[in-house]
C-alpha cells in the first residue's frame, strides 16, 4: 500500500494578524494531534508577524504575494486587482505540490486567491470566520465554501446561507477556565490592563489620564504597555508613586489570566475568545480604526451577556473608566457576575469540533 494512501493533508489559507493565526494554530495542532500521519501547510502573504508565529510554532509554510483592498487608494487597488492572477496560479501551484483534501480560510490577504485556486481545482474549501462582524474575504468566499464556521453567534452573512456552524474561537486549552480563583468582599481588584496590542496607543493615554483619580483605591494593576509606549506609562505610574507591574510584554498570558479579576482592553476576536475561555469580565476600548468597526461589534457580543462594558474611545473615556473601576473595586459581585457570563460564552471545544468538521471531508482517504 502506498505509505502516502492515508495521509491527510490540511491547507491553511490567511493570516497577517494575531486574530487569524491564532486559531488557525489551534485547529492545526489539533488536526495533526489526530494522527501522526496527518500534514499542515500554511499560506500566507509573508508579513514579518506571519514568518515569526509560525517559525516560532515549527509550522510550515509557503508565501502568496498579494496585498488588501479596503481602505486603498484607486491606484492601488487597480495595481492589486491585475496582481491577482498571478496570485491565483502560485496558489495552484503550491496546491499540485502539497495536494491537500481541504483548504481552510482564515481571513487575511492570501486567503482570496488560495480558496479560489482549491474551488478551481476540486478541493473543498472551508471558511473560520473569528469576527461578529465578517471580514470583506469572508464575505467573498462564503458562497463557494462548503462550511463556513462563525465564533458568535448572529453573525451576518446571508451569503453563507445553511452552511454556517456556530463553533466558537479556538485558543490554547491551558486558557479554558484558568481563573480558578474568586474575589471577595475585602479583597482588591486585580485589573489587568492590556495595552500592547496594535493601535493600543489611545488605550495606554487613557489609563494615564486616568491614573491620578484612580490613586488610593484597592486596585493591583498589571499592565501591558507595548514596548512603543513601555516608557511613557511607566513614568506616570512613578510620578503619582503608584505601585504596579508594568511591562511592554505578557508571555505567560495564562498566569495573567488566572490573576486577574477584571481585564481592559481592546476588542480583537482573539482577546474576547480568551477572556470568554479563562471565565474574565472586561471593560473594552474597541480600536475605533478596525475595519468595519468589527471590534465593536466582537465586544457588544460579551456585553450583550453582562459579561464586559464598552467605552468608546473619545475625550471622556478616562472619566469613564475612574467610574467603572472605582464601582468594581468597592464591589466584587459586580465583577464575578461578569466573569460567570462570559465563562458562559465560552466554547472551549472549538477547535476540536472544527478540526472533527475537516476530518469529515476527508472522510475517503
Amino acid at each position: 500500500m502506498n505509505a502516502e494512501s492515508n495521509t491527510r493533508r490540511l491547507l491553511i489559507a490567511g493570516g497577517g494578524t494575531g486574530g487569524h493565526l491564532f486559531p488557525a494554530l489551534a485547529i492545526a495542532e489539533e488536526f495533526l494531534a489526530r494522527s501522526e500521519k496527518n500534514r499542515v501547510l500554511f499560506v500566507n502573504a509573508g508579513r514579518p508577524l506571519d514568518h515569526k508565529i509560525l517559525d516560532g510554532r515549527g509550522m510550515p509554510h509557503q508565501t502568496i504575494t498579494v496585498s488588501g483592498l479596503k481602505g486603498m487608494g484607486f491606484f492601488h487597488k487597480i495595481k492589486v486587482m491585475g496582481g491577482f492572477p498571478l496570485a491565483v496560479k502560485k496558489a495552484a501551484d503550491i496546491l499540485r505540490s502539497f495536494r491537500p483534501h481541504v483548504l481552510l480560510s482564515v481571513g487575511g490577504y492570501s486567503a482570496a486567491p488560495a480558496a479560489l485556486a482549491a474551488k478551481m481545482m476540486g478541493i473543498p474549501v472551508i471558511i473560520h470566520e473569528q469576527n461578529r462582524l465578517p471580514g470583506l474575504t469572508t464575505r467573498l468566499l462564503s458562497p463557494m465554501a462548503a462550511e463556513v464556521h462563525v465564533s458568535f453567534p448572529g453573525t451576518p452573512l446571508k451569503t453563507a446561507g445553511k452552511k454556517i456552524r456556530l463553533t466558537g474561537n479556538p485558543v490554547r486549552r491551558e486558557l479554558v477556565a484558568c481563573r480558578k480563583k474568586r474575589r471577595k468582599t475585602g479583597d482588591s481588584l486585580n485589573l489587568l490592563i492590556l495595552g500592547g496590542s496594535q493601535g493600543a496607543r489611545g488605550l495606554n493615554r487613557a489609563v494615564c489620564k486616568a491614573l491620578p483619580m484612580l490613586k488610593g483605591l484597592p486596585i493591583r494593576v498589571v499592565h501591558q504597555t507595548g514596548s512603543a509606549d513601555f516608557e511613557e506609562v511607566s513614568q506616570h505610574y512613578h510620578g503619582l508613586g503608584m505601585k504596579a507591574e508594568i511591562i511592554p510584554f505578557i508571555e505567560d498570558m495564562v498566569s495573567c489570566y488566572a490573576g486577574a479579576d477584571l481585564v481592559l482592553s481592546r476588542a480583537g476576536a482573539t482577546t474576547v475568545a480568551e477572556l470568554a475561555a479563562a471565565g474574565l469580565g472586561a471593560i473594552f476600548i474597541p480600536f475605533p480604526h478596525a475595519a468595519d468597526n468589527h471590534q465593536y461589534h466582537n465586544a457588544k457580543a460579551m456585553a450583550e451577556a453582562g459579561a464586559a462594558v464598552i467605552f468608546e474611545e473619545d475625550r471622556r473615556t478616562s472619566e469613564l473608566l475612574v467610574a467603572t473601576l472605582s464601582a468594581c473595586a468597592e464591589d466584587p459581585d459586580t465583577t464575578e457576575k461578569m466573569a460567570g457570563a462570559a465563562l458562559g460564552l465560552s466554547r472551549p471545544d472549538a477547535a476540536e469540533t472544527l478540526t472533527s468538521a475537516i476530518m469529515a471531508h476527508m472522510s475517503g482517504v
